[in-house]
Protein backbone atom coordinates (compact mmCIF):
# COMPACT_ATOMS: atom_id res chain seq x y z
CA UNK A 1 0.00 0.00 0.00
CA UNK A 2 1.36 3.37 -1.01
CA UNK A 3 1.60 5.76 1.90
CA UNK A 4 0.71 9.27 0.83
CA UNK A 5 0.11 10.73 4.26
CA UNK A 6 2.20 13.67 5.36
CA UNK A 7 4.68 12.95 8.11
CA UNK A 8 2.81 14.84 10.82
CA UNK A 9 -0.42 12.74 10.31
CA UNK A 10 1.23 9.33 10.55
CA UNK A 11 0.97 9.15 14.36
CA UNK A 12 -2.79 9.66 14.07
CA UNK A 13 -2.98 6.87 11.51
CA UNK A 14 -1.05 4.54 13.74
CA UNK A 15 -3.25 5.32 16.74
CA UNK A 16 -6.39 4.67 14.68
CA UNK A 17 -5.03 1.37 13.38
CA UNK A 18 -4.25 0.18 16.89
CA UNK A 19 -7.83 0.83 18.01
CA UNK A 20 -9.14 -0.96 14.93
CA UNK A 21 -7.12 -4.10 15.77
CA UNK A 22 -8.62 -4.57 19.19
CA UNK A 23 -6.49 -2.57 21.53
CA UNK A 24 -8.24 -1.40 24.61
CA UNK A 25 -9.69 2.16 24.68
CA UNK A 26 -7.64 3.08 27.76
CA UNK A 27 -4.48 2.35 25.76
CA UNK A 28 -5.41 5.01 23.24
CA UNK A 29 -3.19 8.06 23.65
CA UNK A 30 -4.83 11.41 24.05
CA UNK A 31 -4.56 13.70 21.04
CA UNK A 32 -2.73 16.92 21.60
CA UNK A 33 -4.41 20.25 21.05
CA UNK A 34 -1.99 21.10 18.28
CA UNK A 35 -2.83 17.89 16.43
CA UNK A 36 -6.57 18.52 16.68
CA UNK A 37 -6.17 22.11 15.51
CA UNK A 38 -4.01 20.95 12.62
CA UNK A 39 -6.58 18.32 11.56
CA UNK A 40 -9.42 20.79 11.77
CA UNK A 41 -7.53 23.32 9.69
CA UNK A 42 -6.61 20.75 7.03
CA UNK A 43 -10.13 19.37 6.76
CA UNK A 44 -11.69 22.81 6.57
CA UNK A 45 -9.52 23.64 3.59
CA UNK A 46 -10.53 20.48 1.69
CA UNK A 47 -14.30 20.76 2.07
CA UNK A 48 -15.58 23.19 -0.51
CA UNK A 49 -18.01 25.71 0.83
CA UNK A 50 -21.22 25.96 -1.15
CA UNK A 51 -22.14 29.38 -2.27
CA UNK A 52 -25.71 30.33 -1.52
CA UNK A 53 -27.80 30.60 -4.67
CA UNK A 54 -29.55 33.89 -5.12
CA UNK A 55 -33.33 33.66 -5.08
CA UNK A 56 -34.80 33.77 -8.58
CA UNK A 57 -38.11 35.65 -8.90
CA UNK A 58 -41.11 33.57 -10.00
CA UNK A 59 -41.63 35.52 -13.23
CA UNK A 60 -38.06 34.77 -14.30
CA UNK A 61 -38.65 31.07 -13.56
CA UNK A 62 -41.78 31.15 -15.74
CA UNK A 63 -39.94 32.91 -18.55
CA UNK A 64 -37.15 30.36 -18.33
CA UNK A 65 -39.70 27.53 -18.57
CA UNK A 66 -41.39 29.14 -21.57
CA UNK A 67 -38.04 29.42 -23.31
CA UNK A 68 -37.34 25.67 -23.16
CA UNK A 69 -37.55 23.73 -26.45
CA UNK A 70 -39.99 21.21 -24.98
CA UNK A 71 -42.53 23.92 -24.21
CA UNK A 72 -42.19 25.34 -27.72
CA UNK A 73 -42.79 21.91 -29.28
CA UNK A 74 -45.89 21.29 -27.16
CA UNK A 75 -47.27 24.75 -27.93
CA UNK A 76 -46.76 24.20 -31.67
CA UNK A 77 -48.54 20.83 -31.46
CA UNK A 78 -51.50 22.39 -29.64
CA UNK A 79 -51.83 25.11 -32.29
CA UNK A 80 -51.66 22.56 -35.12
CA UNK A 81 -54.30 20.36 -33.49
CA UNK A 82 -56.54 23.37 -32.87
CA UNK A 83 -56.59 24.26 -36.55
CA UNK A 84 -56.55 20.68 -37.87
CA UNK A 85 -59.29 19.27 -35.62
CA UNK A 86 -62.19 20.49 -37.79
CA UNK A 87 -60.66 18.63 -40.75
CA UNK A 88 -61.00 15.32 -38.90
CA UNK A 89 -64.45 15.78 -37.37
CA UNK A 90 -66.46 15.94 -40.60
CA UNK A 91 -70.22 16.43 -40.43
CA UNK A 92 -72.06 16.53 -37.16
CA UNK A 93 -72.45 12.85 -36.24
CA UNK A 94 -74.75 13.50 -33.31
CA UNK A 95 -77.56 14.81 -35.41
CA UNK A 96 -80.23 12.61 -36.86
CA UNK A 97 -79.39 12.42 -40.59
CA UNK A 98 -83.04 12.90 -41.48
CA UNK A 99 -83.73 15.75 -39.14
CA UNK A 100 -84.62 18.18 -41.91
CA UNK A 101 -81.36 20.13 -41.85
CA UNK A 102 -80.52 18.87 -45.34
CA UNK A 103 -84.10 18.67 -46.56
CA UNK A 104 -85.11 20.34 -49.81
CA UNK A 105 -88.76 20.45 -48.75
CA UNK A 106 -90.37 23.66 -47.55
CA UNK A 107 -92.11 23.64 -44.17
CA UNK A 108 -95.37 25.52 -43.90
CA UNK A 109 -96.50 26.31 -40.36
CA UNK A 110 -100.22 27.10 -40.28
CA UNK A 111 -101.42 28.93 -37.15
CA UNK A 112 -98.16 28.50 -35.22
CA UNK A 113 -97.53 31.01 -32.48
CA UNK A 114 -94.12 32.66 -32.06
CA UNK A 115 -93.18 30.40 -29.11
CA UNK A 116 -93.72 27.23 -31.15
CA UNK A 117 -91.75 28.64 -34.09
CA UNK A 118 -88.88 29.67 -31.79
CA UNK A 119 -88.91 26.25 -30.12
CA UNK A 120 -88.66 24.40 -33.45
CA UNK A 121 -85.97 26.76 -34.75
CA UNK A 122 -83.84 26.59 -31.61
CA UNK A 123 -83.86 22.77 -31.65
CA UNK A 124 -82.06 22.91 -34.99
CA UNK A 125 -84.87 20.80 -36.41
CA UNK A 126 -85.85 23.24 -39.12
CA UNK A 127 -83.98 25.88 -41.02
CA UNK A 128 -85.82 29.17 -40.43
CA UNK A 129 -85.09 30.12 -44.06
CA UNK A 130 -87.11 27.12 -45.31
CA UNK A 131 -90.16 27.96 -43.18
CA UNK A 132 -93.28 29.72 -44.41
CA UNK A 133 -95.68 30.89 -41.71
CA UNK A 134 -99.34 31.40 -42.55
CA UNK A 135 -102.54 31.93 -40.65
CA UNK A 136 -104.82 29.95 -42.97
CA UNK A 137 -104.40 26.53 -44.59
CA UNK A 138 -105.50 27.92 -47.96
CA UNK A 139 -102.36 30.10 -48.06
CA UNK A 140 -100.20 26.95 -47.80
CA UNK A 141 -101.41 25.83 -51.25
CA UNK A 142 -99.41 28.58 -52.95
CA UNK A 143 -96.09 27.06 -51.76
CA UNK A 144 -94.46 24.79 -54.37
CA UNK A 145 -94.02 21.10 -53.48
CA UNK A 146 -92.25 19.25 -51.99
CA UNK A 147 -93.54 20.66 -48.74
CA UNK A 148 -94.64 19.67 -45.27
CA UNK A 149 -97.68 21.49 -43.99
CA UNK A 150 -97.89 21.54 -40.20
CA UNK A 151 -101.43 22.70 -39.49
CA UNK A 152 -101.79 23.55 -35.83
CA UNK A 153 -105.43 24.59 -36.28
CA UNK A 154 -106.54 21.30 -37.84
CA UNK A 155 -103.98 19.21 -35.92
CA UNK A 156 -102.52 17.55 -39.03
CA UNK A 157 -99.21 16.97 -40.77
CA UNK A 158 -99.54 16.92 -44.56
CA UNK A 159 -96.72 15.78 -46.81
CA UNK A 160 -97.08 17.03 -50.37
CA UNK A 161 -94.52 15.36 -52.62
CA UNK A 162 -93.17 16.78 -55.89
CA UNK A 163 -95.37 14.40 -57.92
CA UNK A 164 -98.47 15.69 -56.12
CA UNK A 165 -98.94 12.70 -53.76
CA UNK A 166 -100.38 13.73 -50.42
CA UNK A 167 -99.89 11.85 -47.14
CA UNK A 168 -101.79 13.06 -44.08
CA UNK A 169 -101.18 12.21 -40.43
CA UNK A 170 -102.25 13.67 -37.09
CA UNK A 171 -100.12 15.94 -34.94
CA UNK A 172 -99.09 14.28 -31.66
CA UNK A 173 -101.10 15.35 -28.62
CA UNK A 174 -97.96 15.83 -26.56
CA UNK A 175 -96.10 18.98 -27.75
CA UNK A 176 -92.79 17.38 -26.74
CA UNK A 177 -93.30 14.76 -29.49
CA UNK A 178 -93.85 17.37 -32.21
CA UNK A 179 -90.16 17.73 -33.25
CA UNK A 180 -89.88 13.96 -33.67
CA UNK A 181 -93.07 13.82 -35.77
CA UNK A 182 -91.82 16.64 -38.02
CA UNK A 183 -88.43 14.95 -38.41
CA UNK A 184 -90.07 11.65 -39.30
CA UNK A 185 -92.33 13.32 -41.87
CA UNK A 186 -89.41 15.21 -43.45
CA UNK A 187 -87.37 12.02 -43.60
CA UNK A 188 -90.27 10.22 -45.27
CA UNK A 189 -90.74 13.11 -47.69
CA UNK A 190 -87.02 13.20 -48.60
CA UNK A 191 -86.78 9.44 -49.11
CA UNK A 192 -89.84 9.54 -51.34
CA UNK A 193 -88.23 12.31 -53.42
CA UNK A 194 -84.87 10.54 -53.87
CA UNK A 195 -84.70 8.16 -56.89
Amino acid sequence: MKDELPEHLRPVRDALMQTAHGSEPEDFPEASEELLDDLEEKLRGRIPQRAAKPAVPWYQQVMSFLATPAFGAVAALVVILFFAAPLFTGPDRFRDPGDGSGSTARIVLVGADQGTFDSLSSDGLIDPASVVRTEEASEAESVEPPKLIVDFKAGTLRQVRADGTVVDSDLPEDPALLPGAIAKSLRSLDTAESP
